[in-house]
């Protein structure tokens, strides 16, 4: 067993462009391929696949199966995110028998990549000549390389256990923020604690973690058309103590606005 996670972890530090496919969702039935034909038909919102990640993510530890060996059952051991509030999130995964180490890579959505024992795969909408995508074909190989010696992983620190975890649901830019992640935490209704890092809102709903030992596993489940109605009516809750005084004045003649003055205001900033 420590032979094939040696050879996994020395796999990560010399991980090669040239090796990149797209990962065949449509050959594997477990929840990152589900994950991703519901991406590439543009279908976020499928009852099946809300239910699916509403359930692994009200389970005590962040398991899901191998993207190839379907039938196996995998926990996330260790994270590792960049520096920066970056979108990228790596995870560390391992079965019980400690045999099939993979990691996950995630961007914008939930399933970007996904390095297994045999394979580098990578979500086939990355596969552009776009500066873009050329740039984050690279940049996973290094950060693969920056996990695999930041967390100085070993044969001592690779193994299945009894790891406790957070949602990461951090990002450099508000609208993959909004969009992709806290529209996800309102919409599954999920009592996960949160990362404790920067966010660019933070509901009264959340729970920031302070256990340093929880790893920070991602919430990034792809771009929807919803609005985030929660986030303008518990903001405008909050208008009176918020907004300074003059402000409030110069625009109502008062310092204390109604909750009718203010739910007038949403139409005006949403035209």
């Amino acid at each position: 067993m420590s032979q094939e996670i040696e050879r996994f972890i020395e796999k990560l530090k010399s991980l090669s462009q040239k090796d990149i496919k797209p990962y065949p969702f449509e050959s594997y039935n477990c929840e990152l391929a589900f994950t991703q034909e519901c991406a590439f038909k543009g279908d976020f919102l499928n009852r099946k696949l809300v239910e699916m990640w509403k359930d692994i993510y009200n389970r005590p530890y962040f398991e899901l199966h191998h993207p190839t060996q379907n039938h196996i059952l995998t926990r996330a051991i260790q994270s590792w995110q960049p520096p920066n509030r970056s979108l990228r999130s790596l995870t560390l995964f391992i079965d019980e028998n400690n045999q099939f180490p993979w990691v996950l890579v995630v961007t914008y959505e939930q399933a970007t990549s996904m390095i297994i024992m045999e394979d580098f795969f990578l979500n086939r909408r990355y596969l552009s000549d776009s500066q873009h995508d050329i740039w984050l074909r690279w940049r996973i190989t290094r950060d693969c390389l920056e996990m695999a010696k930041e967390k100085n992983l070993s044969v001592e620190n690779v193994y299945h256990k009894d790891t406790s975890y957070c949602l990461n649901i951090q990002s450099e830019r508000p609208h993959h923020y909004f969009t992709d992640s806290l529209f996800w935490f309102d919409y599954l209704s999920l009592k996960n604690k949160i990362w404790d890092t920067p966010l660019f809102f933070r509901s009264k709903t959340m729970e920031i973690s302070k256990n340093t030992r929880e790893i920070p596993v991602p919430l990034h489940l792809g771009y929807h058309k919803e609005k985030l109605d929660f986030v303008a009516k518990e903001s405008l809750q909050d208008f009176n103590s918020l907004v300074a005084p003059q402000d409030k004045l110069d625009r109502f003649d008062k310092e204390e606005v109604s909750e009718s003055e203010i739910m007038e205001l949403i139409p005006q900033l949403e035209a």
